[in-house]
Order: structure tokens, then sequence, then C-alpha cells
């Protein structure tokens, strides 16, 4: 990895010429990595004085600040009617100690107003005891009683651990194989009575026991030597050759969406460390008001309070050799930035871009003169799909009416709306008041599917969308038809309105996270991380972990920034 020019290089420096001269940045995108560059900058002048000015250009409008951290509020709704339309909960592990370490940074208290904290166990922060405000974190229950899996037409309560016995699935791979980490009460030993996470944990124990046991730099050496060149489904063949097409396809269903096998292996591990910990209690959390609360927190904290531009499409980026007034620097000390709408372009010194890639390629930037390898990472660098549909109903029926659906998690079907998730936010409610349920997340195909019902100005013109969710979700939560059908009914019923979002259609996004392919972490990744100091690419993409804040929160703007 080549090291990276720092800007701090060309900062004015006391006493010379240019000393009077305001050193001055922009940053392209207000989402969590855009807006936590802008506070390094405010911490750098609070802390060693290095004066830097800073412009945030965003394209959304002032209600999309946080880019991905998005919570969709429904008109005219009562507190807690809302759903996260991107992230929407964080494990308290090491790896998100970042993201954690931002929380504290915004005064973002951790509360719970049903159960009173251990003294014993260890907190993050002071662990608050009442009614939770906008912006506190709040309990996330990842699992909860009474949630269902739906496959093949088989439910299955409350299960800790699938195979594709319990569902009737037939058509695996026939051999018998004893796994070392078998969970599985099975007398056989027939792959399809192996718990699901057995296999997959059989796959990975051997990169994620080196990133526990000799650390994270022998870890990565490992997995980009012996896992990147291969797609998941690939190295689960050559892991466990006894593993066979049907069992890995069944494997994808069960744990994903179709085409998630697709991506690199290293992305599957690095997944799994991003969920996991070898703690034996992992608390999980979301934040009361939505995620989105984060990103309003982070602009507020701002100290350069008109530094954040909305609705500032940028078109276009390339070197030039003036400054404002047209008076001669040097080549390439200086970054033009064109914006929709705006005739005058707008000149930095330095530019730090979090826009997604895919958006990121529909801006014009030949005069950048990137080289193939960072032309080929940004054109080629793989996103997944995802879709997110809240619903709101009259009441909280899956609390009611035998379900007892009553303290959060996820239930899981292979119809299309694959996860309807309980929120853990309205737990405290009224179930007799209407209240909002996401009702359908997806990704990869069935996302890619379920998005051709989506139209951009949800819920218009979305019936099809709305009569497949409430079919989804009558079937998953009944047994047999009659009771279908009258659950059915009520949800009709009761059915008040919903929002739909296709993170893969919208411009600015144009994917919901990034997704790498095999080989791309050891043949493109280093592209985008690279820099000369005046262009950095920054956010989700340049990080290792993807689909999370935390990867949002970029190592590489500090050390951008700071090194000198």
């Amino acid at each position: 990895m080549n090291k990276i020019a720092p800007i701090g290089n060309t900062l004015p420096v006391a006493g010379s010429a240019n000393a009077d001269r305001k050193f001055k940045v922009g940053i392209v995108g207000a989402g969590s990595a855009g807006l936590f560059t802008a506070m390094i900058f405010d911490h750098l002048k609070e802390n060693f004085g290095l004066d830097v000015e800073y412009e945030i250009l965003e394209r959304n409008g002032r209600d999309r600040v946080g880019g991905r951290l998005y919570t969709y509020n429904f008109p005219r709704g009562e507190e807690h009617h809302y759903f996260d339309v991107g992230a929407m909960r964080f494990p308290n592990i090491a790896i998100m100690s970042r993201t954690f370490a931002l929380f504290r940074e915004l005064d973002m208290d951790f509360c719970d107003q049903r159960e009173k904290p251990d003294p014993w166990k260890k907190q993050t922060r002071p662990y608050k005891v009442r009614k939770p405000v906008k912006g506190d974190l709040i309990p996330y229950y990842l699992n909860g009683p009474n949630q269902v899996t739906l496959f093949n037409g088989v439910p299955v309560s409350n299960a800790k651990g699938l195979s594709a016995d319990m569902f009737g699935i037939t058509g695996l791979s026939p051999e018998y194989i004893l796994l070392p980490f078998c969970s599985s009460q099975a007398n056989s030993h027939s792959i399809s009575s192996q718990i699901a996470d057995d296999i997959m944990n059989h796959a990975i124990h051997e990169f994620t026991d080196v990133y526990y046991k000799r650390g994270p730099e022998a870890f990565w050496k490992l997995l980009t030597q012996e896992g990147d060149a291969y797609s998941v489904r690939h190295f689960l063949a050559r892991a466990i050759p006894l593993v066979d097409h049907p069992t890995i396809e069944f494997l994808e269903t069960l744990k994903y969406g179709k085409g998630w096998y697709d991506q690199s292996f290293t992305e599957l591990v690095l997944q799994s460390l991003d969920h996991e910990s070898q703690e034996a209690e992992v608390k999980w959390w979301c934040v009361e008001g939505g995620a989105q609360e984060i990103a309003k927190n982070m602009a507020a904290s701002l100290k350069q309070t008109s530094a954040l531009k909305f609705d500032k499409r940028v078109t276009a980026m390339s070197y030039i050799d003036h400054d404002n007034d047209g008076e001669k620097t040097g080549p390439f000390d200086k970054v033009e930035v064109k914006v929709d709408g705006e005739r005058t372009p707008r000149i930095y010194d330095a530019v730090f871009n979090s826009v997604p890639l895919g958006a990121m390629e529909h801006m014009q930037l030949e005069g950048l003169n990137l080289n193939w390898g960072t032309k080929q990472a940004i054109r080629n660098l793989a996103y997944g799909s995802a879709c997110k549909v809240g619903i709101r109903f009259r009441t909280m029926w899956w609390v009611k009416d035998g379900l007892n659906v009553f303290s959060g998690g996820i239930s899981k079907t292979d119809l299309p709306l694959r996860w309807c998730v309980y929120p853990s936010y309205n737990i405290h409610d009224d179930p007799n008041r209407p209240a909002v349920l996401l009702a359908s997340y997806t990704w990869g195909q069935e996302a890619d599917r379920l998005g051709a019902l989506i139209n951009g100005a949800s819920p218009h013109n979305e019936e099809e969308l709305k009569q497949l969710l409430l079919h989804n979700l009558a079937r998953l939560h009944t047994t047999d038809d009659a009771s279908f059908e009258k659950l059915l009914k009520k949800l009709n019923d009761e059915y008040i309105d919903h929002y739909a979002y296709d993170w893969s259609a919208h411009p600015g996004s144009i994917g919901a996270i990034a997704y790498f392919g095999p080989g791309q972490f050891n043949n493109m990744y280093q592209w985008i991380t690279r820099s000369n100091g005046k262009m950095m690419i920054i956010g989700e993409a340049a990080s290792s972990h993807h689909a999370w804040v935390v990867g949002q929160l970029p190592c590489k703007t500090q050390d951008t920034v700071l090194s000198n």
C-alpha cells in the first residue's frame, strides 16, 4: 500500500508568504463519512490550532442529511411512526469501537426504561433508566420470543439453529459429515441435518481464529492470500468438498438472498467479524427517533455552522493551477469542483469525496488525470442491492391475537418479503394504537425483483407491492389456510399507508452497500485508498467494514490530515 501524501504539507506555514491564506477543503457528501471528516477538522483547530475552512456539498435536501443514515417519518405520525431505511442497529463489540466513540463524542446516552443495569457489568457509558428521548441509544433486540422462520412452507418458531431437515428440504448432498463446531443435537451427521451456522463457521473459522489469536495483520495476510480470489460459493465447495451446489444454494437462501454468495469470500469473513464477538454476550443498540439522529447530531456539532450546503450536486472535478482570483499557483495545486446549477466553479486546496462509487462514476473526473487502476476500481467495485418497506397499521397486530411477538426480533422466510423486522423502539407503546412494522427487508436478487414494484414516489402506484407484502405477512404468521384468510383480511382492514425504498434506484447511492467481488480486495481496493493528497476517496468503499457506520468513519481521513 503506497503512502498517502498529506495535505498537511501544503498548509500555510506561520511566517511564510502565504501564512495569511486560508486553506480550504471541499467535502462531497453529508453522510457520516463527510460529516466525520468535518468533525476532524474542528478537532484539529480546537486542539492543535490547525485552521482549515471546509464546505460540505450534499446533493440532497436538508431532510436527507446523513446519506445511508436515513430515517423515514410517516406523515402526521405519532412518536414512533418511523423506520430506519438505512443503518438501524449497532453491536457493542471491539470492531465497532469507533462508532461508539462517536456516540460518546455526541453525548448520546445509553437508555433502557425496561431493565435496570447490572452494576457489575462493564458499561460503555453511564446507563440511564428513564423514558428515552430522541438521540438516545436504546436496546435493539436481534431476537425475540415467538419470531417465526418459514421456509418451504414449513414454519418453525423460536429455533436457535436451523437445518434443511427442519423444513423438509430434500435434494441436498446425501453425504455425512462431522463438523468440529457442531451444535446440532441430531443423531445423524448428514449434511441436511447440520445447523446452517455450523457449516458456515466451519468454513470461516480458520480465518477468524487467526484474527482473534494472532491479530489483524496476520489475519488480513491469510485472508487476502487464501480467500479473496474466491466467491463465497466457490470457497464453500473448496473448503467442504461434501457440500454440493444445492446445499450452498440452501445456505444462501436461509442466510441472505440470492446472489449474495457471488461476493468475495473476504466479504463474508469480514461481515462475520462485524456481527460477532468472542464476548459471551453482545449488547445491540438502536437510536430513539431513528439512526438519522446520529447524522443530525454530527451536523449540529460542527463549529463552522454555515459549512453545510444542501441541494448541491457535484457534476465535475479537475485540477487547476490558479486560485479564485485567477492568480497562478502551481500545476495540480487546486481542485475545481463544478456544482449543478452554479455558473462559477468552487475552488479548494483539497477535496474529500465520500459519495458511493456508482454516483462518483457519473461525475466528470477527466480533469483529475486518474490512473487506470483508480478508474477501474470506481467502475467495477461491486455494490449490493437492498430494499426496505415499512407499513403503518392501525394496531400492533403482531403483538396481539395469540401471535405475541412483543419484544422485537426478526421473522425470516423464503417468501418475497424475506425479513420482517419487529421494531425494538415501540415495544412499550400501546398495542391498540397505530404502529409501524418493517414489513420487508431484502437483499440481492430478491431486492432487485421487489424493487421493480417500488415507485420513486412511494407509496403511490404501489398496489401490487402492498398486496404482495400483506399476503406474505399473513402467510408468515399463520399455519393453516383458515387463519391465513382471517389474518389477511385483518391486515387489509388495518393497513393505513406504507413507504418503500430501493437503494439501487436512487441516483445518490446506486446500490445499498459496498459488496466486493472475488479478487477485488487484492486487486482494486488499493486503488481506491491511494491519493495524491489533493483528492481523497473516503467512506465505505475505502474501508474494510462494509454496510456499517464504522466503515464510514474513515481512518484514512485522519491519516491524510494528521500525517506530516
